[in-house]
């Protein structure tokens, strides 16, 4: 998703949780849509509790499954990730 690329590109430049960062860009687009929604159709249309349900527990599950993820992944770094694949080559 666009937003989970900002969401880690930002995390990145601001040395902040990814979880803080994805719910500031989820918070900013729910405040823009419903901007958008009083603007164009003349009132809140489309977001209700389970969008902030959302914008609050996602960064938190996503962080969740990236430590998962990164923690079983069998390469850490790009350095060990080529001398893997050299390793995987070798013995075919």
């Amino acid at each position: 998703m666009p937003q989970d690329g900002a969401a880690f590109a930002i995390c990145d430049v601001i040395n902040k949780k990814f979880s803080l960062t994805r719910q500031m860009i989820d918070f900013t687009l729910v405040v823009l849509g419903a901007i958008a929604s009083f603007w164009l159709l003349g009132s809140l249309v489309g977001i209700r509790e389970g969008t902030l349900i959302r914008v609050v527990l996602i960064g938190v599950f996503v962080e969740m499954f990236v430590k998962f993820y990164r923690r079983f992944r069998n390469p850490k770094t790009k350095e060990e990730y080529i001398a893997y694949k050299q390793v995987k080559n070798q013995s075919k």
